[in-house]
């Protein structure tokens, strides 16, 4: 605005010199009067002064009158020193005489180029704004003898301005003021020239961060980015307006934000193009959204797995609205009957089972009739599209006013309780027939309540030791003798808390002899238990007749083993008498043993020891049966064992891969499970095959209680049709090996089954073979 108005007065200033100096040339010329000179000061739209030298107005044009107010009087004569006038700045500060625009000409000698100045009378309750211009008008010697001033009224501008700037302002303190308006203005290039504090808040970035930087770096995602640029580029320099729209641009920790975008272009007087986006926070909006989606496909989801219809009933036309589950449930669809709400009752008695129908209808029909405070309940049968039944369960309620009046309307539920019939005709069904299987029983058997009371009973009259008057209706505690009482007390309550079977003993002297009962307990509904009481009175008879004979079987069993440990004793001492003096005979004259009879007996007698010697691991195995057993972390085992053979396997070229987890537990005595493993390991290697590379694979399968340890080769394999039931036996080969003995898999079945465990073998010739033994974790 400024630099309009100075160049609006220099143009002006202008043009009144070179006329001016055109008129007085002309003047000087022609010897004309004065006429012609006053005619064009008056065509001005300018007002014009001239001063002498002394400042005193020589001359003015009637513009110049009506600017300042004043009439020829009032201005004639007048200098620039008058106390009645003041000219002040656009600060509205009064100026000094010296800043007046005369005496700033006069005191430089130069021109004054347009200037803004605002002129009032002595208290200046009015001001005229004016652009003044000013050039001294100088003597041929260069001396200032007139003073020309000029000045345009610009008084309405600046009050256009001030307002526009008060609206302006106005209009950014409620644009800073928004809390959730987020306002940004960008020049042509994008750049940020506006900032309100929503959109610090919304976006993240405050003002001084934001203010230059590009719309795209900000707020745009990638994927917007090159569509924001040329929709940006498209209204700025095409007028191709960008639409309102919802948009999900990102915050200053990239985090996404759904905003709806406003968008306004306006211009700047020095015609610019401003873009400036209006966007409005969706978060909360879509939050909502989100929440509502959910309920509304939780409630859907609960319906469809529930099986529920929903229904809707309009009194004042008589129409009756159901969802699609209404149908469904029933194997159909509303496209089925050509469904309508003026159709609705027919079609919901067409569905009605015939022998339900009219009570059904009648129900629903009282209800509509009444009052209507009470909800709305009824069950029936309504038919399947396949013919079976479907039992109903039918509520509704009155839709309410706000003040508490009922409306037309009433709103409902079907839901399909098939199921929990059926379940209640089994259980009535079930009742029956464990009454009935209960009579059958022999035991005496008892209903009792939480509390110990007797509620009923079931027994033989000639079983009961009391007559019913004594028990029903009594606690236990008043019945039967404390100790007793104490613990079906303590069965009861067990069997009510953890929902099981509970057994308990006592014993009590009847006619001169002690009897002795079993009792099971289990929970009979909430509060209830039945008790089945047995008489093992016999059974415990039996077992302790068991019991002493097992102890005379353990006698004889241990004179059995002391007699074979006497017998292996003295025959493993005459054996090695024989063979020392076989040996003694051998040193001393050893061409006697050239007697073949000779060489057989001293193979006999070797022979004979090593059998004495097996058959002592056996009873040793036998008589530690299901002693020591310890648990033990398998995998350092197996990897001590295979360190062991590592030389033996490496010359054999066979490969051992343990697979056997770190953490793998198993119950063993120590001494079986390495004899197991080593006998397993080098078997494998034993029985190789040649005829490519040799492997033993050793993994695990946990089976309930037990785990597999298995053991799988390459090797030469077993026909186990021709020797599988051989496969175990004492002294029992199949492959020919002259090292092999027969007793490694004899000596590891028994104490495999020493331990609570079994092997099994499956194996193909020329394939190989896999043991799986199973041990108890």
């Amino acid at each position: 605005m400024q630099d309009f108005i100075s160049l609006m007065g220099s143009m002006i200033s202008c043009i009144i010199r070179m006329e001016i100096k055109k008129s007085m040339a002309e003047y000087s010329q022609t010897n004309r009067s004065d006429r012609r000179f006053r005619s064009l000061l008056e065509s001005l739209n300018a007002g014009v002064v001239i001063h002498d030298a002394n400042t005193q107005i020589v001359e003015f044009n009637s513009k110049a009158l009506e600017i300042l107010g004043l009439t020829k009087e009032q201005i004639t004569g007048k200098t620039a020193f008058d106390p009645h006038w003041h000219f002040i700045d656009e600060n509205h500060q009064i100026l000094s005489v010296d800043e007046y625009p005369v005496n700033r000409v006069l005191e430089t000698g130069k021109r004054l180029p347009a200037t803004l100045f605002g002129i009032c009378t002595e208290n200046c309750t009015s001001v005229t704004w004016v652009s003044v211009s000013g050039s001294p008008i100088k003597n041929p010697d260069g001396a200032v003898e007139e003073i020309l001033i000029s000045f345009i009224d610009i008084t309405k501008r600046i009050e256009t301005q001030k307002n526009l700037r008060e609206s302006e302002e106005r209009f950014r303190m409620i644009f800073e003021s928004l809390p959730k308006l987020s306002v940004q203005g960008y020049n042509k290039d994008r750049e940020v020239i506006y900032w309100n504090k929503a959109s610090e808040e919304i976006y993240g970035y405050s003002k001084e961060q934001a203010l230059g930087r590009k719309l795209e770096e900000l707020i745009i995602p990638d994927n917007l980015k090159e569509d924001v640029i040329r929709d940006v580029s498209n209204w700025m320099d095409h007028g191709l307006k960008i639409p309102s729209s919802e948009l999900e641009l990102k915050r200053a920790d990239g985090t996404p934000l759904p905003v709806f975008s406003n968008h306004i272009m306006l211009e700047t007087p020095e015609g610019e193009r401003e873009l400036y986006c209006i966007d409005i926070d969706l978060t909360n909006l879509k939050l909502t959204e989100e929440k509502l989606r959910e309920n509304e496909e939780r409630y859907r989801s609960i319906i469809a797995v529930s099986n529920t219809g929903a229904w809707e009933y309009n009194l004042e036309n008589e129409y009756l609205w159901t969802s699609p589950e209404y149908f469904t449930m029933l194997g159909y669809s509303p496209d089925d009957f050509n469904y309508d709400f003026e159709t609705g009752i027919s079609v919901w008695q067409q569905l009605m089972h015939p022998e339900d129908r009219d009570s059904a209808s009648r129900r629903f029909l009282d209800y509509l009739s009444g009052e209507m405070k009470d909800p709305y309940e009824n069950y029936f049968r309504m038919v399947h599209r396949d013919g079976s039944t479907r039992w109903i369960w039918s509520r509704g309620q009155n839709l309410k006013n706000p003040d508490g009046s009922p409306t037309k309307i009433v709103l409902g539920t079907h839901i399909d309780i098939t199921k929990s019939k059926n379940a209640e005709e089994e259980l009535k069904q079930r009742e029956a027939y464990l009454s009935s299987l209960l009579k059958t029983i022999p035991d005496l058997t008892f209903v009792l309540s939480r509390d110990g009371t007797y509620l009923d009973y079931h027994a033989d009259e000639s079983n009961l030791l009391l007559s019913p008057q004594q028990f029903l209706g009594k606690k236990v505690s008043d019945v039967m003798p404390q100790e007793i009482a104490n613990l079906q007390m303590e069965a009861i309550e067990q069997a009510i808390s953890g929902r099981k079977l509970v057994e308990f003993r006592y014993s009590i002297p009847e006619e001169d002899e002690i009897h002795h009962y079993n009792v099971r307990v289990v929970a009979f509904g909430l509060e209830r238990v039945i008790a089945m009481i047995t008489d093992i009175t016999d059974s415990v008879r039996n077992l302790n007749q068991i019991k002493e004979l097992l102890k005379k079987e353990e006698e004889q069993n241990l004179r059995l083993v002391n007699f074979t440990h006497i017998v292996s004793h003295n025959l493993r001492t005459h054996t090695a008498n024989m063979l020392g003096l076989i040996s003694l005979t051998e040193m001393e004259t050893p061409e006697v043993f050239e007697h073949e009879y000779l060489r057989l007996i001293k193979e006999s007698s070797s022979h004979l020891e090593e059998t004495i010697s097996h058959l002592n691991q056996v009873l040793d195995i036998n008589l530690e049966m299901g002693e020591n057993m310890t648990e033990i972390r398998l995998k350092p085992v197996l990897d001590a064992i295979i360190q062991n053979l590592a030389l033996q396997a490496k010359r054999s070229g066979v490969t051992i891969r343990n697979e056997i987890p770190d953490d793998l537990h198993v119950r063993a005595v120590p001494a079986y499970l390495d004899s197991i493993l080593l006998n397993m390991l080098t078997n494998a290697i034993k029985f190789r095959s040649d005829q490519r590379d040799s492997y033993v694979r050793i993994y695990q399968k946990i089976t309930g209680s037990e785990v597999v340890l298995s053991f799988e080769d390459n090797g030469l394999g077993i026909d186990l049709d021709r020797h599988g039931s051989k496969l175990f036996g004492m002294y029992k080969t199949f492959h020919g090996k002259k090292d092999s003995k027969g007793l490694g898999l004899f000596i590891s079945r028994y104490q495999v089954e020493a331990m609570g465990g079994r092997i099994e073998v499956s194996s193909k010739p020329g394939v190989g073979t896999t043991f799986h033994i199973y041990l108890p974790l």
